[in-house]
């Protein structure tokens, strides 16, 4: 019995049944560049599904004024992103993002540093090697 009970276990946490033990991912948004930590910046932490037709799991944090951001999630791959983080980029935007496997252990540690992009005063960020051709509005490094 007491097999069959691990069996029925592990296919629930396949499934996504919320019988699985949640996980925390913790870290520190940081600059690559100086090091400084990127406060307010929304951590995102988006399911690998086996399957093109299965919907993600999608959870979200902000970063606190020192950077730090903790997210509780559900055993899984995850792909971690950062919007909100002015001119550093988001890097499942722009390449280098992390991937992460949560087992449902211990907390999971995953600091994040990122890449500063030209910015552009109409208020988008754009990978370094990009060229704009935007009307009223210029691009500065």
């Amino acid at each position: 019995m007491n097999k069959i009970a691990r069996v029925a276990a592990i296919v629930a946490c396949i499934a996504g049944i919320s019988i699985c033990p949640a996980q925390s991912i913790t870290g520190t948004v940081t600059a690559a560049d100086t090091s400084a930590p990127i406060a307010n910046a929304t951590v995102i932490a988006i399911q690998r599904t086996a399957l093109a037709s299965q919907k993600p799991s999608i959870y979200k944090a902000e970063a606190n004024s020192a950077g730090k951001y903790t997210i509780t999630i559900s055993p899984g791959q995850y792909q971690l992103c950062v919007q909100g983080a002015g001119s550093y980029l988001d890097p499942c935007q722009w390449g280098g993002s992390i991937i992460l496997n949560a087992t449902g252990a211990a907390a999971a540690t995953a600091p994040l540093s990122l890449q500063k992009g030209p910015y552009s005063s109409c208020g988008r960020t754009t990978p370094p090697n990009c060229s704009l051709r935007l009307k009223r509005c210029t691009v500065a490094e």
